[in-house]
């Protein structure tokens, strides 16, 4: 029930700030994040391994804070504007010339 409220109040902060479609989006995909999650570890075979070895979980964090929001740039992102860095490398921006204060 928490998880089903916190995925509605975020449908209709969403839905208000980037419109419907964008807020469905968001929403289904969550969904189907959260369904392959749960197939994932429901599996018998990963919940022993991870009772036996809890400091799995540690590596898990770990992973986490390298790929996810704290990096800086989510994994996704690199993707989308790796097209841009890799321009940018052929074709250097000018150098910004100083600006003089202007005399009175």
């Amino acid at each position: 029930m928490v998880i089903m409220s916190n995925v509605i109040e975020s449908f209709a902060a969403s839905q208000v700030e980037f419109g419907t479609r964008q807020a469905l989006r968001v929403t289904v995909t969550t969904l189907l994040l959260s369904i392959v999650c749960y197939l994932v570890v429901d599996r018998a075979g990963l919940q022993s391994l991870v009772l036996a070895f809890p400091e799995i979980l540690l590596a898990t964090v770990a992973f986490d804070v390298l790929v996810g929001k704290w990096r800086g740039l989510r994994l996704l992102e690199y993707g989308r504007f790796m097209a841009a860095v890799r321009r940018e490398r052929r074709e250097p921006l000018a150098p910004a010339t100083p600006r003089t204060p202007e005399q009175p």
